[in-house]
């Protein structure tokens, strides 16, 4: 399903890195920055799984999702 919403398959992503490859680095570039997103509770819903997976509990991100801010704003 979620390759069909993106057009990601799983040989797009197959010798990528895995998260505890890349997580230092989000986590530096985001810092203490307001993260700002489409569906957010989606997109922290699966940081939190995946961070998670690898053993890390990731720092608290202050963040704002753009779907829920444009419905309030109808």
């Amino acid at each position: 399903m979620n390759s069909h919403v993106h057009g990601i398959t799983p040989d797009d992503t197959e010798t990528s890195p895995g998260f505890d490859e890349v997580w230092s680095e989000i986590a530096e570039l985001v810092g203490d920055r307001l993260v700002v997103a489409h569906n957010t509770s989606f997109d922290m819903s699966i940081l939190k799984c995946s961070a998670a997976k690898a053993g890390y509990t990731p720092t608290q991100v202050r963040y704002a999702c753009s779907c829920r801010l444009a419905k309030a704003r109808r």
